[in-house]
């Protein structure tokens, strides 16, 4: 799912007041988008998927 400019600022809002519901949404979102780009940076899958997470846990 794309989410517009002004989603993205009030899920990450969401984000800050810890509703995992919108935690969800972000992480589903854009997992495979940012997990392809750092495949294309990385070539490793076990290294794009640990820099996923280590993306996910600072959010």
């Amino acid at each position: 799912m794309q989410y517009k400019e002004s989603e993205e600022i009030e899920l990450l809002s969401l984000v800050q007041e810890e509703d995992q519901h919108a935690f969800m949404s972000l992480f589903y979102a854009y997992k495979d988008k940012l997990l392809g780009f750092l495949l294309s940076i990385t070539g490793s899958r076990e290294e794009s998927e640990d820099i996923v997470q280590d993306v996910f846990m600072k959010i």
